[in-house]
């Protein structure tokens, strides 16, 4: 951050754009996995304010518009072409529990070449203090309204690419705002299994245990049943529930959605009414005639093919790319970006 301040004040604006757009990439490290905690939220203060003395260094200098959802603000980045000829296309960027979005510089240099305006913001609880709940979309709403009413940007061409539980709210708007966007990538999202802890070998939760949840979020259960079902959901339910509770990402989880911390079935009341196939929002076939590009891996612990699929089919023109040879949650961007971005511009031409 000081060598960006020095740099700054000698007017080298390339080094100073790169020294910010270094320590905004450090203070994003520190401030991981974004829970809500005073450290944290320090680091990722820091991480932002360095995000935008960076910003201020680009070629076209960024903006940041500051919106406000249930009543918490949270930061928007604006990121512009160095050459326009009248109003621009424009890619609207999340990542999902734990990309925040001072990590797509390098894919607005991308985009920057192409013409693109790139606006980026952050899934609630990742960089604002947000509650992930069934409306998963109303960030990306209110984001997409703000670039509406803005004529520097080609209202025909919008695009929304969003990661991971991001892609939820991506497969959500894709049906919902299909009158403002030209195309949606959802990049291995979060659509269903993961909500409903359907997760590994096809399993899925039964439908009793479907039953208790229900009985636990209207409040039918005694402290006494909850601890004996909980104890009882550990020892013997669907085997790959143990292991999730045990993961790392599941303690990420339980922040977005709020859920008290020693129970599972309170994550479970809260995680359910994510799912968009709970919502009844996919699965239903063909609902709009918005373009979704999904992306993933072959073999994604998070988001089985079924999952994906639920988004490629909700939409007319639905494609499912899967990128690579490697496994796990999400497709590199070393070689995912560009299969995406050629993807992206044969809707946004």
């Amino acid at each position: 951050f000081a060598a960006g301040e020095l740099s700054e004040n000698q007017g080298n604006k390339e080094d100073a754009r790169e020294y910010f757009a270094e320590a905004s990439l450090y203070y994003t490290i520190a401030s991981y996995p974004h829970l809500r905690d005073e450290a944290s939220r320090a680091a990722l203060a820091k991480a932002y304010e360095s995000y935008r003395r960076a910003g201020r260094n680009f070629d076209v200098p960024m903006e940041t518009w500051e919106l406000t959802v249930d009543n918490v603000s949270f930061p928007v980045f604006l990121h512009f072409p160095p050459k326009t000829d009248g109003p621009m296309p424009v890619v609207l960027t999340t990542g999902g529990m734990d990309v925040l979005s001072t990590e797509y510089y390098p894919i607005y240099a991308e985009m920057a070449k192409r013409g693109w305006a790139m606006v980026s913001f952050d899934m609630p609880g990742a960089g604002n203090d947000g509650i992930v709940s069934n409306d998963t979309g109303k960030h990306h709403v209110a984001v997409l309204n703000r670039v509406l009413s803005d004529p520097r940007f080609d209202s025909s061409r919008i695009a929304v690419w969003s990661d991971s539980l991001g892609g939820n709210p991506a497969t959500q708007v894709a049906i919902t705002q299909q009158e403002h966007l030209a195309a949606v990538v959802a990049s291995c999202g979060l659509v269903h299994a993961g909500h409903v802890f359907e997760l590994g070998g096809g399993e899925s939760a039964s439908e009793e245990l479907d039953d208790i949840v229900s009985a636990y979020t209207a409040g039918q259960l005694s402290k006494e049943e909850i601890q004996h079902i909980e104890d009882e959901i550990l020892a013997s339910g669907p085997p790959q529930l143990a292991m999730l509770m045990e993961h790392f990402q599941t303690e990420v989880d339980i922040d977005r959605v709020r859920a008290n911390p020693g129970s599972i079935l309170d994550l479970m009341s809260k995680a359910r009414p994510v799912s968009l196939l709970v919502q009844g929002v996919v699965g239903k076939g063909i609902v709009t005639d918005t373009p979704i590009l999904v992306t993933n891996t072959h073999n994604d612990p998070f988001v089985p093919i079924s999952d994906s699929l639920l988004s490629v089919n909700a939409s007319k023109y639905g494609t499912l790319m899967l990128i690579g040879e490697a496994d796990g949650h999400c497709v590199s961007r070393n070689i995912g970006t560009e299969p995406v971005l050629e993807w992206l511009a044969y809707y946004l031409r």
